[in-house]
């Protein structure tokens, strides 16, 4: 090696940066501890549920939601150990761990699809998740889920008030209450009674509408299909169709009620099958009076309206079938109850006089003037059975009384099919009575007489001789006519001279009161009556010359 030729020498200096192949397992670490503090901080506490049915529950995939926000994740979903529930869990997020009380609800939704909602069927369209409902309490873990989702919100502001009904229907927990179309509450619960024999009915309206229901408020079901009979003929139209589902409740607020008669909460209310029915309710200070049909009523409902003129006036209070020993007659009864309110008379009697009286006197005055009541149907023929009050007999037909101490009004005869199916049997009744071959047999006979009458010689003979009468009694007076006249003349100059003789000859012998019992005087006064009936003679053949042919008419 020349002294020219210089050692290069290289210097090793060690870095702080481990090397880009730490990059990704520090970027993992990383990770991993974004998501450690993303969980302690957002992540809340793992609770239970437990379900009656799982049906719509995946684990890790159905979501809790309040208010239409996420809150948690169904994460496990599992039977219970006696398989009776379904025990599921979930993990909530911390904003929703101060909602976790003892008195919070959840419930699975979106399970069923409801017409009465729109929400109903985007939920049921985006598959059931768990509503949650915070309440009030202790902070809690586990709950119990609601077999449904409850018809009342916890901080709904409002009344609570109870309908009887004898059966449901369509009426469950979550059917919809409706004032004059517009939903105002909804159906909380129902339950049957102690007693078996009518359902309890919870009914929630919610505020400000609660102020609607008064003391007086009716209460029935509204149908979906509609169906109407007037001047336009017969109407069918579908009035509600979220009735067809889940029913409907509507109720009405009497214009003459006070402010006074709100209803308070816990107020009870018959729930009606109609809007008919529910107007016809009475207020139970009607007056009954008893009405003897002698149709069938057994189709007529308790409850069913009494009309008079259209209105309703009443209602069927009870119907019963009675044999009469004494008469041997059966009996149909039927007792109705007539508010004296509905006729307008309560403000026109006097103040010592009862409504009552005064509806007794009425309907007396108006049985005379031939009130009566019949059953009818509406629609006619096809509907169900009423009873109608009407003039249907004449004025002044007295009604008899039935048995009982009730007032009675009398009945007519129904108008119904079953009434003219009545009339007709009776009728065929009497013509099967009737001996037809003996009546056709006479019918026969008398043909016979009249064809051999007028066929025979004889009545041929009679009338041309008849015919020839006629023309000689024509003849005769017309020659007559000019022989009539003088007669007529010569008759009343010899009636004045026969009366102008009485009257000088009654004169000179004696007129005098006095002397009228003589015998010339009253010779006189018959001569002069004598000649006063030859004048009317013979006026009366001036003008009726004929009469001396035909002779006076009678």
């Amino acid at each position: 090696m020349s002294g020219d030729e210089r050692r290069t020498t290289a210097q090793v200096r060690r870095s702080r940066w481990p090397g880009w192949i730490w990059a990704v397992p520090l970027a993992a670490l990383g990770i991993v501890a974004w998501l450690a503090a993303r969980s302690i901080l957002h992540d809340g506490p793992t609770i239970t549920i437990s379900f009656q049915t799982g049906d719509g529950l995946k684990a890790e995939q159905t979501p809790v939601r309040f208010r239409g926000v996420e809150v948690g994740t169904i994460q496990t979903v599992e039977l219970s150990e006696n398989g009776r529930r379904v025990i599921a869990t979930a993990e909530m997020q911390a904003m929703a761990e101060d909602l976790l009380r003892s008195g919070t609800r959840f419930w699975l939704a979106g399970r069923q699809m409801g017409l009465d909602d729109l929400s109903h069927i985007r939920a049921f369209v985006s598959g059931p998740y768990v509503a949650m409902e915070p309440g009030p309490g202790d902070p809690a873990e586990r709950f119990t889920a609601l077999p449904a989702p409850p018809p009342v919100p916890l901080d709904a502001k409002g009344k609570r008030y109870t309908l009887t009904a004898p059966h449901l229907g369509t009426v469950s927990a979550g059917t919809p209450i409706v004032y004059r179309g517009k939903r105002v509450g909804t159906v909380e619960n129902t339950k049957l009674q102690d007693d078996g024999n009518r359902f309890q009915i919870t009914a929630f309206v919610r505020g400000p509408h609660d102020k609607l229901v008064r003391t007086r408020s009716r209460f029935w079901r509204v149908s979906a299909f509609r169906v109407s009979v007037g001047p336009e003929g017969l109407k069918a139209d579908l009035s509600a169709p979220a009735a067809l589902v889940s029913g409907m409740i509507a109720f009405d607020a009497p214009a003459d009620g006070p402010a006074a008669d709100l209803a308070e909460a816990g107020s009870r209310f018959r729930l009606h099958e109609n809007e008919a029915t529910a107007q016809a309710e009475t207020t139970h200070e009607g007056q009954l009076f008893v009405v003897h049909f002698n149709g069938a009523v057994g189709d007529l409902a308790l409850g069913a309206p009494v009309k008079l003129q259209g209105f309703v006036v009443g209602q069927v209070a009870s119907k019963q079938l009675r044999y009469d020993v004494e008469r041997g007659v059966l009996e149909t009864s039927v007792t109705v109850e007539l508010e004296p309110a509905r006729f307008g008379i309560g403000a026109q009697l006097p103040p010592d006089v009862e409504p009552a009286s005064g509806l007794n006197q009425a309907l007396k005055s108006l049985v005379d003037s031939g009130l009566r009541a019949q059953l009818s149907r509406e629609p006619p023929f096809i509907g169900r059975l009423t009873v109608s009050l009407g003039f249907y007999a004449p004025a002044g037909t007295v009604g008899g009384s039935g048995p009982g101490p009730l007032a009675s009004i009398p009945a007519a005869p129904s108008s119904d099919l079953t009434s003219l199916k009545d009339s007709a049997a009776a009728a065929i009744a009497d013509i099967r009575g009737m001996d037809l071959p003996a009546i056709a047999a006479k019918v026969r006979e008398t043909a016979e007489k009249l064809a051999n009458a007028a066929s025979s010689p004889e009545l041929e003979s009679s009338l041309a001789n008849l015919d020839r009468a006629l023309a000689d009694a024509a003849r005769l007076t017309h020659s007559m006519r000019g022989e009539v006249a003088p007669t007529l003349v010569r008759l009343r100059a010899a009636a004045e001279a026969a009366e102008s003789a009485a009257q000088a000859a009654n004169h000179l012998l004696g007129g005098t009161p006095a002397a009228r019992g003589r015998s010339l005087p009253g010779a006189l006064q018959e001569i002069t009556a004598m000649a006063r009936s030859i004048r009317l003679l013979a006026k009366f053949l001036e003008r009726n010359p004929e009469a001396l042919l035909q002779g006076r008419d009678r």
